[in-house]
């Protein structure tokens, strides 16, 4: 009995270390995934909507400097 006692206490000593080495927060979603090193944050980005190419600015070529 006291060998699996230690087992549970090694456990949830590691489980403590790995979700404080891997920044996750107790209680969020996903926070088994995070301590076990799936994920870093749960955060994820939101699809993007726009499929247009950003615009670009375009800039004049440099005036030549005049013939001497």
């Amino acid at each position: 009995m006291r060998i699996v006692l230690i087992l549970v206490l090694i456990a949830a000593v590691l489980v403590v270390v790995q979700s404080y080495r891997n920044e996750c927060t107790f209680g969020e979603a996903g926070w088994w995934d995070c301590v076990l090193g799936r994920t870093a944050t749960t955060e994820t980005p939101a699809p993007a909507t726009d499929t247009a190419p950003p615009a670009t600015e375009t800039t004049p070529p440099p005036a030549e400097a005049p013939a001497q």
